[in-house]
Formats: structure tokens, sequence, C-alpha cells
């Protein structure tokens, strides 16, 4: 079996090493602009593009995507993360990457609003907007430092839950009557709840986090006023690439043992 490595940095670095670790027999190489011959499982750079066009970490000097998948045969596997596209096996559909994935997310989040607020934790006022993977894994990593915890939520049922976990439960559409007691504000929500009506109730010492990776949970227009308003989507390949790595490689390796190639 031959794999190719389209990526380059940190996280393709661990991927490939980790890879050759666990298939020894395996013929794994890096794309230089051209695939080669009964190559059959090509993995992604992450992000896989920023702009749709070109390739995203890669050494080769033709960039382009189209360019790539036109030279990848009909019956390799592409494998990335958040790229959808009817060839791509997207990793972000998996539990077992999503899940592990919002690990780094929730630790670098936490890094980021200890360097950006004042205050510890301990203390101080949070908000979580949403109730999923990377939502519940950031919640679980902050309850140690703080019981003042808010989630903002949609459905009556999730409020249930996060109160029986000894938390605040809010509705979104309610997020105007209160958002200015809360000193730290995450949002993992890919759409924007964060409008005019919304943000022009917020204290402007207020640390928020954006964290949702396709669609900003942010009107951006409106951020300027804040002093501590921090875009972050991609957190794992920025705070922990060598745990992302392994995380990526890990789920590769699943995928290849499903599709029967290991």
């Amino acid at each position: 079996m031959k794999i190719m490595i389209t990526g380059n940095d940190k996280r393709s670095a661990v991927i490939k090493n980790i890879l050759k670790q666990k298939l020894p027999d395996t013929y794994i190489y890096d794309y230089q602009g051209t695939v080669e011959k009964d190559t059959s499982v090509v993995v992604l750079p992450t992000p896989v593009s920023t702009d749709f066009i070109n390739l995203s970490f890669t050494a080769s000097e033709n960039k382009s995507l189209d360019f790539l998948f036109r030279q990848i045969p009909d019956t390799c596997l592409i494998i990335g993360a958040g790229y959808k596209n009817d060839k791509v096996y997207d990793l972000c559909d998996r539990d077992d990457f999503s899940i592990m994935n919002a690990i780094p997310t929730a630790e670098g989040a936490i890094s980021l609003a200890l360097n950006a607020n004042s205050h510890t934790l301990f203390g101080s006022k949070v908000l979580v907007t949403g109730f999923g993977r990377v939502s519940r894994i950031l919640l679980s990593r902050l309850y140690p430092f703080t019981s003042d915890i808010t989630v903002a939520v949609r459905k009556s049922g999730n409020i249930a839950e996060i109160e029986a976990l000894g938390m605040k439960g809010v509705y979104i559409d309610k997020l105007e009557d209160n958002i200015e007691c809360f000193d730290i504000v995450f949002n993992t929500i890919p759409f924007k709840i964060f409008d005019s009506k919304v943000l022009s109730k917020a204290n402007r010492d207020t640390v928020f986090i954006e964290l949702a990776s396709k669609e900003a949970g942010f009107d951006r227009s409106l951020t300027e006023k804040f002093n501590n308003y921090i875009n972050a989507p991609g957190l794992p390949g920025k705070i922990a690439p060598t745990s992302a790595g392994i995380i990526m490689a890990e789920t590769i390796l699943n995928i290849l043992t499903e599709n029967f190639l290991i």
C-alpha cells in the first residue's frame, strides 16, 4: 500500500511518523506535485484549504486543489478534516476524531482566556454557548476552576441536563437579558447569535472567544469596540500540534482498518 501525505506542517510530520511506525510495510511519501502510481490513500492537510483553491501547508510548488484531485485515481481513499467534497472522507464527521480533537480546543481556549483576562477563572462568571462536543469537553475542564458557569442552548432538555450537572442554563434567545454580567464568553455555535441586539448590551471588558470553525457566532463588524475579542478557530493545530497530529493519525488508522486496507 502507498500513502501520500500532502501537508508539511507539524501535524503532518507527526501523522507521517506514526503511520510509519504502525505500518512498517507501507510506503509513505510526501506530495511534491505528483501522485505516484498505485497510491491507495491520500492524507490532506488541515485545514485542507483556506480559499478553496489552493492546498494549505504543502511543499509542492503547485498548490492547486483541482490539479491534485485530477491526479488522484477514483479508487484512492482521500482523507481530510473539515472539507466537504464528495471525494473526501471528512474526519470531522467521526466521533472518535471530533471528541478527542475537542480536548486541545478546550484547553487552548482556557489558556487564551487566562492570558486575556486580568482575573482568575475562580470567581469569574463564564458563559459557554452550545452543548455539543467541544462545549461538553470545555465545560468539563472549566468546572474545576469555577462553578459560576452558564450554558446557552435552544432545547429545554439541554437546560435540564445542564442544571443537573450543577451549572446554569439559559435559552439562546434570552442572551440579551443577561449578557452584561459575564466576564468570559466562549462561543462554540457556528452561526451568528451575537448580533447587534445582544452585543449592544455587553460589557466592553468581557473576554469573547470564538471557537466555531466555519462561520462566526459574532457579528464581526461590532466586535472592534470590545477590548478582548479573540477569533480562535483551529486551536488544536495552533496550541497543541503534536497532540492534534496524534489524534489525526489514530483516526486515520481506524479508517484504514474499517476499509480493510490494513
